[in-house]
C-alpha cells in the first residue's frame, strides 16, 4: 500500500483542496484510495503526535505510542480490504500557523515533529507532497489569518524578523527529507497550481483520475483589505489601510525593500529545487504537460524550467533533476 502524505503548506489553498477531496471521497474509494482529512486526523487519530516538540509531556508520549499502533492497524485493515493507497492531508502536521508567527520562523523544529510520525509509515511506500509559496504572500496571508483570529497587526520589528529569519523552503524540504529518508518528496509552486485541486491531487498521486467532481466552491482570500479593516474596527483598532480601498485589494504589510529580499529568497528556493534539491526532492513545475512516470533512484528528467513567480512565466533550461 502506498501512502500519499500532503503537508500543505499553510495558506496554499488547503481548504479548497480538502473540500474537493471530501466531495470526491466516494469516487476515490472506488479507485481504492482512502482519504484522511483534518476533520478525522485532529479528532483523536494522532493524539500525542502533533504537539510542539518543546511542549511534549510523558502523557503525550504514551498517547503517541497508542496512536501509532491504532493507525498501523487501520492501514493494515484498509490494505486487507483492497485499498491500494491512503491520502493523508493536513498542513498542521508541519506545525501550527500561529507558532510560525510567534517564533517569527518558518516551521521551527520541523524535523523533530515529522520524525515522530515515521513509525506509522514503516515498511510502506511513502510519497510526500509540499507546496511552496512566495514569502511576501505567504507571510502576508498568515498575518491576515492571525488578525481574523484575534492577533494584533504586526509591528515593524515583526516584519523585519519575518524578512530576515533564516529558515526558507529549502530548509523545510530538507527537514522533510531527513525525517522520511526513504520517501519520494515532491514540491511544487503554489502560484502554478493555486485554485486547481484536481491538479494537486493528480500531481501527488501521479495517476489519471477522470470524472472527478469539479463543482467545488473555491475559498476566497483572507487578505482582503476591506474585510481586515472591518475586523480591526470591530476590536477598536485603527484600520490597516486608511482611506478608500479598491474592492478585492489584498493587504501587503511588507514594504518594497522587504518584498525585494523575500522575492529574491524565493527565487533562490526555486533555483535550488530546479537544480535537483541536492537529491532530496523532485520539483514539479506545474505547467500543463503530459504526466511523467514516477522517478526511481538514479533516474533523471531533463524538463526543468526556470519559473518566475512574480511574472508567472517559465522557460525551459534543460537543468537535470536528480533523485537521491
Amino acid at each position: 500500500m502506498e501512502i500519499f502524505l500532503h503537508l500543505g503548506a499553510h495558506r496554499c489553498a488547503n481548504l479548497t483542496f480538502h473540500r474537493f477531496l471530501a466531495q470526491n471521497a466516494a469516487y476515490l474509494g472506488k479507485h481504492a484510495i482512502a482519504v484522511w482529512l483534518p476533520s478525522r486526523i485532529r479528532n483523536g487519530m494522532m493524539r500525542g503526535l502533533t504537539r510542539a516538540p518543546q511542549k511534549i509531556s510523558i502523557e503525550d508520549e504514551r498517547q503517541a505510542v497508542r496512536s501509532i499502533g491504532r493507525m498501523r492497524v487501520e492501514l493494515t485493515r484498509l490494505e486487507r480490504d483492497g485499498y491500494r493507497a491512503v491520502l493523508i492531508s493536513d498542513p498542521d502536521l508541519l506545525g501550527k500557523l500561529d507558532e510560525n508567527i510567534t517564533a517569527t520562523s518558518l516551521y521551527p523544529l520541523l524535523d523533530e515533529r515529522l520524525m515522530r510520525l515515521l513509525p506509522i509509515f514503516q515498511n510502506r511506500s511513502l510519497r510526500v507532497g509540499l507546496s511552496v509559496r512566495s514569502y511576501a504572500d505567504f507571510w502576508a496571508s498568515s498575518l491576515a489569518r492571525g488578525i481574523v483570529q484575534g492577533r494584533r497587526a504586526p509591528t515593524a520589528d515583526c516584519l523585519d524578523f519575518l524578512t530576515t529569519q533564516p529558515r526558507r523552503w529549502r530548509h523545510v524540504i530538507g527537514d522533510v527529507g531527513a525525517a522520511f529518508p526513504h520517501a519520494q518528496v515532491l514540491a511544487w509552486p503554489f502560484e502554478r497550481l493555486a485554485g486547481q485541486p484536481e491538479r494537486v491531487l493528480q500531481t501527488l498521486c501521479e495517476m489519471d483520475l477522470p470524472e472527478l467532481d469539479m463543482s467545488i466552491e473555491r475559498v476566497g482570500s483572507t487578505s482582503d483589505i476591506r474585510e481586515l479593516n472591518r475586523v480591526m474596527t470591530n476590536i477598536g483598532e485603527l484600520p490597516l489601510v486608511a482611506g478608500p480601498v479598491e474592492k478585492g485589494a489584498r493587504w501587503m504589510p511588507f514594504g518594497i525593500e522587504h518584498q525585494r529580499v523575500l522575492r529574491a529568497e524565493y527565487r533562490h528556493d526555486l533555483a535550488w529545487l530546479q537544480g535537483g534539491a541536492q537529491g532530496i526532492a523532485r520539483y514539479i513545475d506545474g505547467r500543463q504537460m503530459p504526466a511523467l512516470p514516477a522517478l526511481k533512484k538514479g533516474d533523471t528528467h531533463n524538463d526543468a524550467a526556470v519559473f518566475d513567480p512574480m511574472s508567472g512565466r517559465g522557460q525551459t533550461d534543460g537543468i537535470k533533476k536528480r533523485m537521491g
